[in-house]
C-alpha cells in the first residue's frame, strides 16, 4: 500500500503518544510532514533507489517492498540544526518512530529495470535529498500553523533527520518485464511509493 498523509501523520501521533506525550504542537508538525513527504517521494530527483537485477535479459519492471533502520537520525537531525534539550529528544523520537513503523509497513518502490527483464532486484536507496524537502515542509509547517523564528530551524532539523532515515531504506523486489532467452544482470531506477 502506497504511503499516505494521513497514514504518516497518525503513525507520528500514535508514536508520540508514548514517546512526547502532551505537546501541543505535535499534531501539527504530524500533519506537516504527513502533507509533505507524499510530495517529495514523487521525484526521483528526491529520493532514488537504486538496485542489482538478475534474471533473464531484457527490459522491465522493477517492484518491491523497502525496509528502514532508524538510529536517532531525526533527533541527530533536529540537534544538528541547533535544537536541543528535552523538546528536541521527544519530538525527534516520535517523528521518528513513527515514521519508521509507516515507512516499514506500507513503503513500496517502482521503478525501471535495464538489462533485465524478468527476475529479482535488490536496491538501497541512494539518494535522499534535504535541501528539496526543507521547502516543502516549510511551507506545510507554515500552513498548519508552526510560524516564528524556530520554524525555519525546525524545518532544517526535520528535513536532515527525515532524510538520513529515509536513506537507510533497503529492499527486495523482482522485475517484470519483456525477457529474453539467456540470463543476465542489470540495474533499477526506482522511486519511493
Amino acid at each position: 500500500m502506497p504511503l499516505t498523509g494521513p497514514d504518516i501523520t497518525g503513525a507520528i501521533l500514535a508514536a508520540g503518544g508514548a514517546v512526547y506525550p502532551g505537546s501541543q504542537n505535535l499534531p501539527k508538525i504530524a500533519q506537516a510532514i504527513g502533507l509533505s513527504l507524499p510530495i517529495w517521494f514523487q521525484l526521483p530527483s528526491n529520493v532514488l533507489s537504486i538496485g542489482v537485477t538478475t534474471g533473464l535479459v531484457g527490459g522491465g519492471t522493477a517492484s518491491g517492498k523497502l525496509f528502514f533502520t532508524p538510529g536517532g537520525q531525526v533527533i541527530l537531525g533536529l540537534n544538528s540544526a541547533g535544537l536541543t534539550g528535552p523538546t528536541a529528544q521527544g519530538l525527534g523520537g516520535a517523528v521518528e518512530a513513527g515514521l519508521a513503523t509507516v515507512l516499514n509497513t506500507n513503503a513500496q518502490y517502482l521503478g525501471v529495470s535495464v538489462g533485465v527483464g524478468s527476475g529479482v532486484d535488490a536496491t538501497k536507496v541512494s539518494l535522499s535529498n534535504a535541501g528539496t524537502l526543507l521547502p516543502i515542509l516549510l511551507a506545510n509547517l507554515q500552513a498548519t500553523g508552526i510560524n516564528g523564528q524556530q520554524a525555519p530551524q525546525l524545518a532544517q532539523g526535520l528535513s536532515t533527520g527525515i532524510s538520513g532515515l529515509v536513506l537507510t531504506g533497503f529492499g527486495f523486489g523482482f522485475v517484470a518485464g519483456v525477457p529474453g532467452i539467456l540470463p543476465g544482470a542489470g540495474t533499477s531506477f526506482s522511486r519511493v511509493l
